[in-house]
């Protein structure tokens, strides 16, 4: 496409992070925004308020599809339902940006990444932590060579914010996300195999529901519980409106977090060996006080940490045989997630543009989905798992 035309997207999933996403690509200089799709029309209602009729509204994806001159969607739908409508995308010849994560098995993600090869198109991942301040700098003093090669690298997501994100819905459940690793954890384990620089090949994993679940009926609920105003995960509104998201009302479940109907680990621990003969540690906590982010990557000249915190970011590098320590605090100019919510979007419309590999493209994608269903596997049999390459 022309490098001064703008690319028509469209978004299919109507939730809060498809909300999110079209006030990206309403206000983005090289985008026009297009369309939306959802089953629910009653969704479109916050965009027919604030944006009207300048785009489309689909109840179908063949609806969209159809629609003329539309070059790329941007596909939010719930986590089991990544891998169809992206195939589809990119064989009616569009480019694709898919919600993490990339699908549910290693299956459907090779289906999706042998359509991105059939199409020619741009299939990329929303990691959008790839483009946070912290993330670019520490990329950049990796390649600069200020640690040597990296031999060993831990991650660790502390997730404070656990019990009420995930544990009074359906993510609560296997049967929808599968694991917390898969669908909170992606995000960090991308960001730990692009640190790695190679390819998953085996897992070894240990994991356990140790603090939510297990005490209660499934059908106690905040609205009727006599602990409502002091317990610390209590909902206690119907809907949650999103003003900065056309004022978007999303309803709200409110299921007792320690419902025994609750099956999905609230913590983990994952050993990943490398293709490259490179060995990767990944924890995962929804108990924890904190909410971060902690990357150590050891390399033959040095040690680096990362932290992620609250928007406050430091990398601290030390050096083997020296006393001497360098500090970095990138600050951040604007935009969520450290800028990378505006850093993925440009990204998107650059590659698009001049049909080019993405950093988080179907690959990396992939790599993230495989550690964790590999994990899962492991903690169920209690064996290491090993992780075909990719077709």
């Amino acid at each position: 496409m022309a490098s001064t035309q703008k690319l028509k997207t469209g978004v299919i999933g109507l939730g809060p992070r498809g909300f999110f996403l079209c006030t990206l690509i309403d206000e983005h200089p090289r985008m026009e925004f297009a369309a939306v799709c959802d089953l629910d029309a009653g969704r479109f209602d916050p965009l027919k308020k604030h944006v009207g009729n300048r785009i489309a509204y689909c109840t179908s994806l063949r609806e969209m599809l159809s629609l003329p001159g539309l070059d790329a969607v941007v596909v939010t739908t719930n986590d089991p339902d990544h891998k169809v409508p992206t195939v589809e995308i990119l064989r009616a010849g569009k480019h694709c940006l898919v919600e993490k994560p990339m699908a549910q098995s290693i299956g459907d993600c090779d289906e999706m990444l042998l359509a991105q090869r059939e199409s020619g198109k741009v299939l990329m991942v929303d990691f959008e932590l790839r483009y946070c301040v912290l993330f670019e700098r520490m990329r950049e003093l990796i390649e600069r060579g200020d640690i040597g090669d990296i031999k060993l690298g831990w991650a660790v997501d502390n997730v404070a914010v656990g019990g009420n994100s995930f544990f009074h819905g359906k993510r609560k459940h296997k049967s929808f996300i599968k694991s917390l690793v898969l669908q909170k954890g992606s995000h960090t384990i991308d960001l730990l195999n692009g640190f790695m620089g190679g390819n998953p090949r085996q897992v070894f994993a240990m994991g356990g529901l140790d603090v939510f679940g297990r005490l209660y009926s499934p059908d106690k609920r905040c609205r009727d519980c006599e602990e409502r105003e002091t317990c610390p995960y209590a909902i206690r509104e119907k809907t949650r409106v999103y003003p900065e998201f056309y004022d978007a009302q999303v309803p709200l479940d409110d299921h007792c977090v320690y419902g025994k109907d609750v099956d999905v680990d609230d913590n983990t621990l994952i050993a990943i060996q490398y293709d490259n003969g490179k060995r990767g540690f990944y924890s995962e906590c929804h108990f924890t006080p904190e909410y971060s982010r902690e990357f150590t990557l050891i390399g033959d000249k040095g040690k680096m940490r990362g932290h992620f915190e609250d928007g406050r970011f430091s990398i601290r590098v030390s050096y083997r045989h020296s006393d001497h320590v360098d500090e970095y605090h990138p600050t951040v100019s604007g935009g969520g997630h450290g800028g990378g919510e505006s850093g993925l979007m440009d990204d998107f419309a650059r590659c698009c543009r001049e049909n080019s590999t993405p950093l988080p493209d179907g690959v990396a994608g992939r790599n993230a989905t495989a550690v964790a269903v590999a994990a899962q596997e492991s903690i169920a049999s209690g064996q290491a798992v090993e992780i075909a390459k990719a077709p």
